[in-house]
């Protein structure tokens, strides 16, 4: 297993905390979902029709519920909640192999004469870094 994909960190992965396949994630915002419309709509039919008793108290318990454990089950699984090492290496390569060779190819040194560089990747150094070799451009 590779260590750039993330695997074989054991407990130091976090994605494998709370994992569901896209449709249960899809499946169960939609039941909380009908369950907040269907709480919503009882409770304006038992305003609506003056129906006394606990009913309306349970029916706003459940909204109330239901809205609640929407807004969790939303922030939960739509979040970005890749904060493993697989994926901190990726970004952080992301970063130096584009942002950071972008950013030293254009130095200049116009007192030397220097126009820029021609940066040249040489490898990955260790966990979280990468050599550049920089070729003068005249």
């Amino acid at each position: 297993m590779a260590e750039s994909e993330g695997r074989g960190f054991g407990v130091a992965d976090s994605r494998l905390l709370i994992y569901l396949p896209g449709w249960a994630k899809w499946l169960s915002v939609v039941a909380l979902l009908v369950l907040v419309c269907a709480s919503v709509g009882s409770c304006l039919f038992f305003l609506t029709h003056q129906v006394h008793g606990d009913y309306i108290v349970f029916v706003i318990s459940i909204a109330q519920s239901s809205v609640a454990a929407l807004v969790f089950v939303i922030v939960l699984f739509f979040s970005r909640r890749d904060a493993n090492i697989g994926t901190l290496i990726r970004q952080s390569d992301e970063f130096l192999r584009k942002h950071l060779r972008d950013a030293l190819a254009r130095i200049t040194v116009p007192s030397l004469g220097v126009t820029g560089f021609q940066v040249r990747d040489g490898g990955s150094k260790d966990i979280l870094g990468i050599y550049f070799c920089l070729s003068q451009i005249n």
